[in-house]
């Protein structure tokens, strides 16, 4: 076989491959061959010019190989552009941005779901990756070279992206969009209640939707509710993972001659109650008239409430900066011990203690909210755990806890700070 079918053989297979090039080396073998084509492609044409003999030039533009099979030769002005269109198309090939899913190559626009008691890991080419909790399903719409766009369907991920200078990722849910430089955050998406809920952990974001935007940096939470229908075209990946509602779109409801009371209990013409106040203001998602409701009988509203309205509650004292979220907190805690919406007190409790500057209580309420590591905010938790210990200098205590944290979260918001305590006075 000659030179010039090698190197057709060899582009034709490299071409074929569906596969990206991922490295330089993997082209040399065939570079060498295209520059030695090309160069013997010139001799040829130059020697075809000079030629001294008439037969010489007439000779014909095919010869027969020891083979027996036929090589065409082609004149170098068809032979050089075959070969810069080739290269072109090697060159789209190296280099191409992508991701993985859990290690395997990613397909864009195809769904990830987590579904249940497992969590799914979406890492880029330039290590930004996000981690799906059970039950949470995205999808990757698009991928640059400077970043990528994610729409989180349903559910919550843990986001981690690394800053360089032109990065760029956005992510969607519903009618929101988070831009993000370079940070990490936990983003929760409910199609069903149309909320939004944030919070940062480190960096900086822009949050836009439903009229609404605003810069969210440091620490800092957010949780935002929209009363509109879902993005149209956009519906969740997999029904069954999405909360069922039903249809509040006018034209689908069933005509009546006047409306229906909200509570068939409560008689025609008698005055809402308390708690029905309350619950209209929480379905409202607004947190000032949430927290006005419940002060019209906050310790009646702290001892009938149940688990999944005194966390909203104190969500929403949380996000005013009202006194109330203390009480608020410690109701949830003396109510409902041991359960995940205790333990969520406990570290807002234990926040709350830090920024006051009582370790000790701080200590106490961290550890309460680390006792369980299913638990909402343990990482958060921890590591705070972490920094405390490490204030107090209870160095048993912070090299323990740091211990932990780095067993858990290696490449946690926490992790260098649990490096350096776990490395003080080792051998």
């Amino acid at each position: 076989m000659t030179e010039r079918r090698k190197t057709n053989e060899a582009l034709g297979k490299l071409l074929a491959d569906a596969e990206p090039i991922r490295t330089a080396a993997a082209l040399s073998p065939l570079a060498e061959r295209l520059r030695a084509r090309r160069a013997q492609d010139r001799q040829e044409a130059k020697d075809a010019t000079q030629a001294p003999h008439p037969e010489t030039a007439q000779k014909p533009a095919q010869e027969t190989e020891p083979s027996g099979g036929r090589v065409v030769r082609l004149p170098i002005r068809l032979v050089a552009p075959a070969v810069l269109v080739a290269a072109a198309a090697v060159a789209l090939l190296v280099g191409r941005p992508g991701f993985r899913v859990d290690g395997a190559r990613g397909v864009v626009g195809a769904p990830v779901v987590a579904t249940a008691g497992r969590t799914r890991t979406v890492a880029f080419d330039d290590r930004s990756q996000a981690t799906l909790t059970a039950g949470s399903a995205i999808s990757v719409t698009e991928v640059t070279r400077h970043g990528g766009r994610m729409r989180l369907e349903n559910g919550e991920i843990d986001v981690a992206v690394v800053h360089h200078e032109d990065t760029r990722y956005t992510l969607e849910s519903g009618p929101f969009s988070v831009t993000v430089i370079g940070t990490q955050f936990r983003l929760a998406w409910a199609p069903s209640e149309q909320r939004l809920d944030l919070h940062m952990r480190e960096g900086r974001v822009h949050v836009r939707g439903c009229g609404k935007e605003q810069d969210v940096a440091g620490t800092e939470e957010i949780s935002w509710r929209c009363e509109v229908a879902p993005v149209p075209g956009a519906p969740p990946l997999l029904a069954s993972s999405v909360p069922s509602a039903l249809p509040s779109v006018p034209e689908l409801a069933v005509p009546a001659p006047s409306p229906a009371p909200s509570h068939v209990d409560v008689p025609l013409g008698s005055a809402p109650t308390a708690d029905e106040r309350f619950r209209k203001a929480l379905a409202s998602g607004d947190d000032a008239a949430i927290l006005a409701a419940a002060r019209a009988d906050f310790d009646g509203i702290l001892a009938r409430a149940d688990g999944k309205e005194l966390g909203p509650l104190g969500d929403a004292a949380r996000r005013l900066g009202a006194p109330e979220e203390t009480a608020i907190w410690t109701a949830a805690q003396r109510r409902f011990p041991g359960s995940p919406l205790a333990r969520t007190a406990a570290f807002h409790l234990g926040r709350k203690a830090a920024a006051a500057g009582d370790r000790a209580a701080a200590s106490r309420w961290l550890t309460d909210a680390t006792a369980d590591p299913s638990a909402p905010f343990y990482r958060e938790a921890l590591g705070r755990l972490v920094e405390v210990a490490n204030q107090q200098g209870d160095t048993v205590a912070a090299k323990r806890n740091a211990a932990k944290y780095l067993a858990a979260f290696p490449d946690g918001p926490h992790a260098a700070l649990a490096r350096t305590i776990v490395a003080k006075d080792a051998p």
